[in-house]
């Protein structure tokens, strides 16, 4: 955590951008230092594999169902904010609109899912029985999940993303350490773990509320005659485009796990979902930037400063290049041992884990290529690719688990990932002519293979500190050589400079 809070601090000069992305890196990073202990230390141990994949089922199932209902009312908020925007008149009343269509919407969602609920549990009676009895807590807890992405979506749109981050980076993982423990203690059922799990979401979202509140003029009602202009044609498709798309985006982190309960046990999907877990680690800055530069390239895009937005993709692709490799390395040359210490059934889940972490590796190489492609005119391409993705997420799923089990689950997610990635850099091309790569990072790559070849011939040491000490200082040390060399972070870094991104 203080490497990469270290690091943020070493980049270019990015005033705002770069003072709200050191915040949201010592939050996300203080999120993952309690998240692992929590999924690596506590849970694995405190909980028997089947109530692990329980709460990765059930937490899965509601945040697919969260990303249906609102159908796309976090990206219409990114997108039309900047149109609203005025703080004096309240922005217009923007709150209520969004807040409102999001309720209507999930009364409309939960009604037809309450009437499938029958052909959903038969689908999990065989492999996963014990989800099934807790099936009911899927809609409350979707409710939850979702309002909380619309607000979390409205404080981007704000331009304040700092206290949503806390809420779901490090406050809802604190407060499941202190359910986990009670649980543990015998001083609460599991029916009671599991609907204080539920309930804290519940409270996330009365926090980020009550935070809205005090920070923004809610109390302004909708101005009828500003929305109308918006009441059209354009403005419907892509909402209800980007509905569709939330599936899409959301399915391809949690349709593998939601799915496994069909076709294995739930410890098997408790291996997986430690995995799974353990690869995206990496991704962390990669989130932290989104959340922050999101709504600017909205902005941006609003004005049609296509400057910026070049910059801010650029130097995205560059500094996430940099770290992901870092992190990469950094997780592969300690992932044997990392393991070791898990009780024995997680450690089927290493070639899992590589195979998640070199899908993150990607996503992170990309940069913020979706929010260019979302908040442009030309979002119906992203539309496209997204429906793509979840066709080809589920169609490979279907396939490859029952014949691979968590193994396929893997390569499903991998591939995916793959293909949506290059896709969107391919359509930013032909769109707005924005190409980041150039010859620095063939340097960069280079050296990366190169250190991920010694991680695996360099001979293994009796002693396990010993062995962490000099291949992590060889692998690494190899990789920041690299880093020096391909140039792709100045030598000559001015970090009290006031120069921003519009």
């Amino acid at each position: 955590m203080i490497f990469f809070a270290m690091f943020a601090l070493l980049l270019p000069p990015m005033g705002i951008i770069q003072r709200q992305g050191i915040t949201n890196t010592l939050i996300a990073y203080s999120g993952i230092l309690v998240g692992f202990v929590n999924l690596l230390v506590l849970q694995p141990y405190l909980l028997t594999p089947e109530e692990v994949g329980l709460v990765r089922i059930l937490y899965s199932v509601s945040l697919l169902f969260s990303s249906i209902f609102p159908v796309g009312i976090s990206s219409f908020t990114l997108k039309y904010f900047p149109y609203f925007r005025n703080p004096e008149k309240g922005h217009h009343g923007f709150f209520w609109i969004i807040t409102g269509a999001t309720a209507l919407l999930y009364i409309l969602f939960s009604t037809v899912g309450y009437f499938f609920k029958d052909i959903i549990i038969e689908k999990y009676t065989e492999k996963s029985f014990l989800f099934t009895e807790y099936f009911n807590y899927v809609l409350p807890m979707g409710l939850f999940m979702g309002f909380i992405a619309v607000l979390t979506a409205y404080c981007f749109a704000l331009f304040k993303p700092n206290f949503p981050s806390f809420l779901n980076e490090l406050f809802n993982r604190l407060a499941f350490t202190i359910l986990l423990s009670l649980y543990f203690l015998k001083l609460i059922t599991i029916h009671s773990f599991i609907a204080g799990y539920v309930l804290i979401y519940g409270l996330q979202f009365i926090i980020l509320t009550v935070f809205i509140y005090k920070n923004d003029r809610i109390t302004v009602f909708p101005q009828w005659n500003f929305l109308k202009p918006y009441l059209n044609r354009q403005t419907f498709l892509f909402t209800s485009m980007f509905g569709f798309a939330g599936i899409a985006s959301i399915g391809l982190k949690n349709v593998d796990v939601a799915l496994l309960g069909g076709f294995v046990s739930l410890d098997k999907v408790a291996v997986y979902s430690i995995a799974v877990l353990i690869g995206t680690l990496i991704e962390i800055p990669s989130n932290v930037l989104n959340r922050i530069t999101d709504g600017r390239i909205s902005d941006a895009l609003a004005k049609n400063d296509l400057n910026t937005v070049d910059k801010i993709y650029k130097d995205s692709v560059r500094y996430l290049t940099v770290v992901g490799g870092f992190l990469f390395l950094l997780l592969i040359v300690n992932l044997q041992n990392g393991l070791s210490f898990l009780p024995a059934e997680y450690r089927n889940g290493y070639w899992v884990t590589i195979i998640i972490a070199s899908s993150s590796l990607i996503n992170m190489s990309t940069g913020t290529n979706s929010s260019i492609i979302y908040f442009s005119k030309k979002y119906l391409y992203g539309i496209f690719l997204l429906l793509l993705l979840i066709v080809t997420t589920f169609l490979l799923n279907f396939w490859l688990i029952p014949n691979m089990e968590i193994l396929g689950a893997a390569f499903a997610t991998g591939i995916s990932a793959f293909l949506f990635n290059v896709s969107k850099c391919l359509v930013i091309y032909r769109i707005f002519k924005f190409q980041p790569y150039n010859y620095h990072y063939l340097i960069l790559v280079l050296f990366f293979s190169c250190a991920l070849m010694l991680n695996f011939v360099l001979p293994v040491l009796d002693s396990v500190f010993l062995d962490l000490i000099y291949r992590n200082s060889s692998v690494l040390l190899l990789y920041i050589v690299g880093v020096f060399f391909s140039k792709l972070i100045p030598e000559n870094l001015n970090i009290i400079s006031r120069k921003t991104y519009p």
